[in-house]
């Protein structure tokens, strides 16, 4: 049985600077306390809904830093 197929975009896992962004009347964007506990939310939910076997396709600004970050954060999401 084939997975399911999940398309997403705009994730910036490690930007920090995302955490200061603000809609036009003044709410945060991303309304975490840190990175750390962004990207630990965005995992916990991306994972909740995607499934090992599923197909992702990730459309661009995955993630903000170098390929270390990227290489110990990519394997722990759900999909392919």
């Amino acid at each position: 049985m084939a997975g399911d197929i999940w398309v997403i975009s705009d994730t910036h896992f490690n930007h920090s600077n995302i955490l200061t962004f603000s809609d036009k009347v003044g709410n945060p964007v991303r309304a975490f306390s840190s990175v750390e506990e962004m990207n630990e939310i965005m995992i916990d939910r991306w994972n909740s809904v995607v499934k090992p076997g599923d197909k992702v396709y990730h459309l661009g600004d995955v993630l903000f830093g170098d390929k270390e970050a990227f290489s110990r954060l990519w394997p722990r999401l759900n999909g392919r």
